[in-house]
C-alpha cells in the first residue's frame, strides 16, 4: 500500500503533550516510506557512556535507562485524515493498544498528530535533506529467507534509520522498565539488545554515519563503510560492497 507523498520523508518531533504533562527535550524521529515507517526515540538526560563498548559493560543505573528508550519499525496505513503506524517490531512491549491518531498538515512541513485511543498530540517538523529520489525501505535476508533477528533497513533522502530486533526468543519476556527488578542482570541485557540506529548517508564511497542510536556506544560509528552498490532482481536487491541481501520492501 503506498501513503500520500506529503507524509514521506524524515521527521523530527518538537512537541509531545498529554493532559499532564509535555515534552520537548527527547530526541525522537520518524522517518516515512511510501508505506514502511520507521522510529527511535532517546529521553532527555541521557546518563554518561564514555568508554561503554557494550550492554554487558553497563551497570544497573545505565541498564535501567536503557530500558526507558522506543522505537519500532512498520507498516503505516493512511485512511483520510487518519494515520495508523502497525508495529512489526517495538522496543517497547504492546501497550494493548493501537497506535492510531487523527493527523492535520499545518503546512506542507508541519504535521500535528492527535491520538485516538490515547489522550496526547505530537507536533512533527520535516527536516531538512529528508526527502528527494531515494526513499525505500528493506528487510535483511539469510541465505533466502528472513534473517532472524529481523532486521530492516529505511532511507529518506540523506538520512536512514537502521532497526534490529532484540535476538529470536526474548521479544515476548520484556515487559517494559517497570519490572526490571525481575530480570536478572544477564537477561536484561539480551533483552535490551535492541539497536535502532539513525544517521546521515554522505555520498558515493563515503561511509554510513550512526549520529543516534539505543545502543549508545554506536553513535560515531558507521553502519557502512562504503554507500551500498545495490543490485535489485525478483524484489530483493544485494549490496556489491557488504555482501548482504535485502528483501525490498518498498522504495521510489
Amino acid at each position: 500500500m503506498n501513503g500520500p507523498e506529503s507524509y514521506l520523508g524524515l521527521w523530527q518531533r518538537t512537541l509531545f503533550a498529554t493532559g499532564d504533562s509535555m515534552d520537548t527535550r527527547s530526541t525522537v524521529y520518524w522517518l516515512q516510506t511510501s508505506s514502511w515507517h520507521a522510529d527511535i526515540r532517546i529521553p532527555a538526560d541521557r546518563p554518561d557512556f564514555n568508554g561503554t563498548t557494550s550492554l554487558a559493560d553497563c551497570s544497573g543505573e545505565q541498564l535501567s535507562w536503557l530500558a526507558q528508550q522506543q522505537g519500532f519499525a512498520g507498516v503505516t496505513v493512511v485512511t483520510g485524515n487518519q494515520c495508523e503506524w502497525k508495529r512489526v517490531i517495538d522496543f517497547q512491549p504492546p501497550s494493548g493498544k493501537r497506535d492510531i491518531a487523527s493527523m492535520h498538515f499545518a503546512n506542507p512541513d508541519k504535521l500535528l498528530e492527535y491520538g485516538i485511543e490515547d489522550t496526547y498530540s505530537e507536533t512533527w517538523e520535516r527536516v531538512a535533506g529528508g526527502k528527494n529520489e531515494h526513499c525505500y525501505a528493506l528487510q535483511l535476508l539469510a541465505q533466502g529467507v528472513d534473517a532472524e533477528p529481523g532486521s530492516y533497513l529505511l532511507v529518506s533522502g540523506n538520512h536512514f534509520i537502521h532497526a534490529r530486533n532484540r535476538p529470536a526468543g526474548l521479544a515476548q519476556l520484556f515487559k517494559g522498565s517497570g519490572q526490571l527488578q525481575f530480570y536478572p542482570q544477564h537477561l536484561l541485557v539480551q533483552l535490551l539488545d535492541f539497536e535502532i540506529s539513525f544517521g546521515l548517508r554522505r555520498g558515493a564511497g563515503d561511509p554510513w554515519q550512526i549520529t543516534l542510536s539505543t545502543l549508545p556506544w554506536r553513535e560515531g560509528h558507521t553502519l557502512f563503510e562504503k554507500e551500498p552498490v545495490l543490485t535489485q532482481a525478483n524484489g530483493t536487491c544485494s549490496d556489491r560492497c557488504s555482501g548482504k541481501t535485502w528483501r525490498v520492501l518498498c522504495g521510489n
